[in-house]
C-alpha cells in the first residue's frame, strides 16, 4: 500500500509559485531576455513600433462594425454628419436655453449653464414615485373596467390631452370620460 504524505502535496503549490514568482523575476530582471524568447524575430525596440499609437481602432474594422448593424456608410461620413448634428442640436438649445434664462432669471444663458440651474431643480425621485404609484393603479382599474377594449396609446393619449390635473380629478375625468366611451 501507497501511503501519501499530504504535508507534501500542501506545500508543493507554494513551490510552484514561488518558482513562477522567480522566473517572472529574473525575466522582469532583463526584458531583452524574455522578448528574445518570444519572437526570433523581434528586436526590443521593434515592439514597440509594432503597436499602435493610438486607441481608435482602424476605418476599416469600424466600416466592418457599422455593417453588423446595417449601417453602410462610412465612417468618415458618420463623424461628419454627427458633427454637423450636434453643432445644430447644440444651436438650437443654446436659443431655448437664452428665453430659458431670461424666463427663470438665471444668471447665465449659456445651454450648459442653464442644465446645470435646472438640474438643482429637479424633483428627487421619492417625490415623483407617489405620484407615478397613483397613475399606475388608474391604469390597471381602467384596464380592469374596460378589460379587452383596454387600448394602452389611446389611453395615454387622453391622459396627455388632460393635461397637468391633480391625481384625484384626473380618476374622476377617467371614470367619466375615457371609460364611459
Amino acid at each position: 500500500m501507497v501511503r501519501t504524505d499530504y504535508r507534501i502535496l500542501a506545500i508543493s503549490p507554494l513551490l510552484l509559485a514561488f518558482g513562477v514568482f522567480l522566473l517572472l523575476r529574473a525575466n522582469a530582471a532583463e526584458p531583452t531576455t524574455w522578448i528574445g524568447r518570444s519572437n526570433t524575430n523581434a528586436q526590443p525596440e521593434e515592439i514597440v513600433h509594432r503597436a499602435r499609437q493610438t486607441n481608435v481602432l482602424p476605418e476599416p474594422i469600424y466600416a466592418d462594425n457599422l455593417k453588423t448593424f446595417g449601417v453602410n456608410l462610412a465612417p468618415r461620413t458618420l463623424i461628419e454628419r454627427a458633427s454637423f448634428e450636434f453643432i445644430e442640436m447644440r444651436d438650437e438649445m443654446q436659443v431655448l436655453a437664452d428665453q430659458v434664462a431670461r424666463q427663470e432669471k438665471f444668471p447665465s444663458s449659456g445651454y450648459r449653464n442653464v442644465i446645470r440651474e435646472l438640474k438643482k431643480r429637479q424633483e428627487p425621485a421619492d417625490a415623483i414615485l407617489p405620484g407615478y404609484m397613483k397613475l399606475r393603479k388608474l391604469r390597471a382599474r381602467t384596464e380592469l373596467a374596460l378589460r379587452g377594449k383596454f387600448n394602452q396609446k389611446a389611453f395615454h393619449d387622453f391622459l396627455l390631452r388632460q393635461g397637468l390635473l391633480p391625481p384625484e380629478l384626473l380618476e374622476k375625468v377617467v371614470a367619466n370620460e375615457f371609460i364611459r366611451q
